[in-house]
């Protein structure tokens, strides 16, 4: 009796009966919702060796592939493909660099702005009514050249101005954004990573290897980077044709996916939703199931989990399995199309 070999070509694997099998996350004929994977596995389960090959087929087939890494793991594989090596210290933005259309991309410079001043989600809706008419303000003012500047300055304009006089409740949400987004501004703290003339990012790279560790002892910052990066990705995604596979590899996912804000998790879920429509796929790694699936996972981990057709669930601690399958009965053998144990 033959098992199911699964797609046409692609990367071997084994059967349960040790036959061939291949997996391509882009075939169409496996009827999938969508091409994202999501892969668990302790240390020195393979988690890297499996995906390199992955990352590989789609930039010979003419893709280009963005990998988010902490420990170095796909470096010599990005030099080997010529590929765009970023230390996250190295890493330089411009909310606005990319605009050419206000109306279209307003609220997400508006969200990218509100995460990072709040990265556990702090932000009412009028916080956000009042960053959106500043983003706007700014970009019609400056275009292009427009700053994190220009929207703090036109927060504190609007805080001293007559229109708020008598709304001590605005006057003090455009002090907190003030407040708040105050370390991002050019002589901020974290000034020299969002103002650049020449953001790091550039859109004819095939593979970019980010590699984040070193932003992992400020917890604010890693995540004012992470949103910006998948911020990036997802737009990059939008506009390159369709034909081109598109792939983002988020390595060590538990530690970059831990967002306490529900907004990232929202947006990564629509990003993980859409992406197919462009032959995107993203590709998110953890170490243990429970990273994904349980209580203690961030919005974000559960969001990327529950919007990956591929689930591939490597060794895993016999103890934390245990006691995974005793308090979710059933989720590991439910998971997904393919599940492979």
């Amino acid at each position: 009796m033959a098992d199911n070999p699964l797609t046409p070509a692609g990367l071997l694997a084994p059967t349960y009966r040790n036959q061939l099998a291949f997996i391509d996350i882009f075939f169409r004929g496996m009827n999938n919702t969508n091409y994202n994977m999501a892969v668990c596995g302790t240390s020195g389960a393979g988690k890297t060796g499996l995906i390199q090959p992955l990352i590989r087929s789609v930039l010979d087939s003419g893709g280009f592939a963005v990998v988010f890494d902490m420990g170095d793991g796909y470096k010599s594989l990005c030099e080997n493909m010529g590929g765009v090596y970023l230390d996250g210290e190295t890493l330089r933005f411009n909310p606005f660099a990319n605009i050419t259309d206000i109306d279209q991309s307003a609220e997400r410079v508006r969200d990218q702005l509100s995460v990072m001043a709040s990265p556990n989600g702090n932000l009412d809706e009028v916080h956000e009514g009042l960053l959106l008419q500043a983003v706007k303000a700014s970009w019609l003012a400056k275009k292009n050249q427009a700053r994190i500047d220009d929207v703090v300055n036109f927060l504190k304009n609007a805080s001293d101005s007559e229109q708020y006089a008598e709304s001590p409740t605005i006057r003090s949400r455009l002090d907190e954004m003030i407040v708040l987004l105050d370390q991002y501004t050019a002589n901020g703290t974290y000034g020299r990573y969002f103002n650049s003339d020449e953001p790091s990012l550039r859109d004819d790279a095939r593979m970019v290897v980010l590699e984040l560790g070193g932003l992992e002892d400020r917890p604010s910052l890693l995540v004012a980077v992470m949103f910006s990066l998948i911020i990036y990705i997802e737009n990059r995604m939008y506009r390159t044709p369709r034909n081109l596979k598109k792939l983002n590899v988020i390595d060590e996912g538990w530690r970059l996916l831990d967002f306490k804000n529900h907004k990232v998790g929202e947006f990564i879920e629509k990003g993980y939703r859409t992406a197919r429509r462009h032959t995107g796929a993203y590709i998110t790694i953890t170490q243990n199931i429970v990273d994904f699936d349980s209580d203690k996972a961030s919005s974000a981990a559960r969001a990327a989990w529950g919007n990956s057709s591929y689930k591939i669930i490597l060794k895993q601690s016999a103890k934390e399995f245990a006691k995974y399958n005793q308090l979710y009965p059933g989720d590991a053998e439910s998971t997904g199309q393919p599940c492979l144990l």
